[in-house]
């Protein structure tokens, strides 16, 4: 399954400007099982996407930079392709500095030891390694539960929620076991490997409880359109791409057994590279716009 997500683009201000509409979004709309309410409250989740402050625009592109690093009169360039003015570029750096994020020598900025590991496990996330899958299920088993704090038990469901496990219930984490390390070690959890009864059919109903995928689905495929509208300035398109890589790093990653037909994480992940590649070539970056996160 590995149509071409976009038509042939063209150039409005040097960026990338998709025309029409791409096969995937026909093929999706053709198959159209999710409802009409979820593809309206998709359009709408798209529509209310804010462009990037200066912090989240400065940071998405020194994180997207090899090495990450730029000069402070690129980066106000650069900005200003995204609507963000010189002065308001600027002080968006020196706050940065001043909190630590970034370090400047000779007017170039750079990202800290820690943003730096940040954009190698977020790059990661995005295209996690994956095995064979042999109907096996990962399931993760809180213990001791009664003892832990709010706190716990929020990071807990962030770190479970970041491996693409899905909660069946309190304390309880599931997905199939078709990602390398998909595993989270932390003492709170026991592990175990679980043969849903009732075959295929069995495990397909278990992934419908764990994920939403008509709603993921229906997202997907907004944020594929909000690419292709030509009508759609620069700054809303990098906030398009920031939201893109959030929703992509929300993929479940399902093998192709239990997935939905003509499920559209790959269409989305190329319209994305696609985006990005035209931005890389117009700048000279190649920015992966999570800062925002």
């Amino acid at each position: 399954m590995n149509p071409s997500c976009l038509t042939s683009p063209r150039r409005r201000g040097g960026l990338l400007r998709p025309i029409g509409v791409t096969p995937w979004s026909r093929a999706l709309v053709k198959r159209n099982t999710w409802t009409v309410s979820e593809t309206a409250s998709a359009e709408a989740w798209v529509r209310d996407l804010r462009p990037l402050s200066a912090r989240s625009a400065a940071l998405s592109l020194l994180l997207g930079a090899e090495p990450p690093e730029l000069r402070g009169a690129d980066l106000v360039r650069l900005g200003e392709t995204f609507g963000i003015s010189g002065p308001t570029m600027r002080v968006a750096l020196s706050r940065l500095v001043a909190a630590g994020e970034l370090t400047t020598a000779d007017g170039v900025y750079a990202l800290t030891d820690r943003l730096a590991a940040r954009q190698k496990a977020t790059l990661v996330q995005l295209a996690p390694a994956t095995e064979p899958f042999d109907g096996g299920w990962v399931t993760a088993v809180v213990v001791g539960a009664g003892s832990r704090s709010a706190s716990d038990r929020g990071e807990l469901r962030r770190a479970m929620s970041a491996a693409r496990f899905g909660e069946l219930r309190e304390g309880v984490w599931m997905r199939p076991d078709n990602l390398t390390g998909a595993r989270v070690e932390r003492d709170e959890l026991v592990h175990l490997t679980a043969i849903p009864d009732g075959g295929e059919v069995a495990a397909k109903a278990l992934v419908a409880r764990l994920w939403n995928l008509d709603e993921w689905a229906a997202r997907s495929e907004a944020l594929v359109r909000a690419f292709e509208n030509p009508d759609v300035d620069e700054a809303t398109r990098l906030a398009v791409a920031a939201a893109t890589v959030r929703h992509l790093r929300s993929d479940p990653m399902l093998p192709e057994s239990l997935a939905p037909t003509n499920w559209p994480a790959q269409c989305l992940r190329r319209t994305y590279d696609a985006y990005r590649a035209e931005l890389r070539r117009t700048v000279g970056l190649s920015p992966h716009p999570y800062a925002a996160a």
